[in-house]
């Protein structure tokens, strides 16, 4: 499709973090007690739980471009199209990456696409279940008229009702996409402090049942 004259606004905005913990960063598959990764996206009043296996081929695997209701992980009910997978702090693919990335495509303008709403691990220790939040943003990719970049903030901790707004990618080549890159706790030298509802027998994707778990808000100094 071609771009729209003179009211296309394109901004790509990448927020990166880098410190000490992440160089020693373990593969998110290989937290241990890992059992699923749950992701919440928003389209209108609409939230839909998109749970994923740890070593999947869902999340061990970045779909080629473009993405489309065909060739995605999950269509939203606003026609996103998304893929996860796990990556590098920058969103560069890497199956035993310490950080996942949430991309999609979306020609929906003026609306603004990838709405998630909190990301979750559901890990296993001591036969107790944990549920643990993504509790840093690395980076992202925003475009379109009308990103709104702050509110990649929205998707760290256990807040519901929030969500990111990164825009769209009407007119833009094949492959390019919008992306929301996010790290967790236990991939560095942290580990989970809190203990969460016990369960005898955790069956991911029954329900990730519990209270609240470890949040850790760190900011990363945009470069736009």
């Amino acid at each position: 499709m071609a771009l729209r004259s003179g009211a296309r606004l394109f901004a790509a905005l990448f927020v990166l973090l880098i410190t000490g913990s992440v160089a020693q960063a373990i593969p998110i598959r290989d937290i241990p007690g890992l059992q699923g990764i749950a992701l919440f996206e928003t389209s209108g009043s609409q939230t839909t739980l998109f749970n994923m296996l740890p070593g999947g081929s869902v999340i061990t695997q970045r779909r080629s471009d473009r993405l489309s209701f065909s060739n995605s992980d999950f269509a939203s009910n606003a026609s996103e199209f998304y893929d996860f997978f796990y990556s590098d702090a920058d969103g560069t693919f890497n199956p035993n990456g310490a950080f996942l990335s949430i991309t999609a495509v979306f020609d929906g303008t003026p609306d603004r696409g990838l709405n998630i709403e909190r990301v979750e691990l559901a890990i296993v220790e001591n036969f107790v279940l944990l549920r643990e939040y993504a509790s840093v943003v690395s980076s992202f990719v925003a475009l379109g008229s009308n990103p709104e970049p702050g509110s990649v903030d929205n998707v760290l901790g256990d807040t519901a009702g929030t969500t990111t707004f990164l825009g769209d990618t009407f007119g833009q080549p094949d492959n390019v996409r919008l992306r929301l890159t996010v790290g967790f706790e236990s991939t560095g030298e942290s580990n989970l402090t809190t203990v969460l509802e016990p369960s005898a027998l955790i069956v991911f994707g029954v329900g990730l049942l519990g209270l609240d778990a470890l949040r850790r808000h760190r900011k990363a100094d945009e470069l736009i």
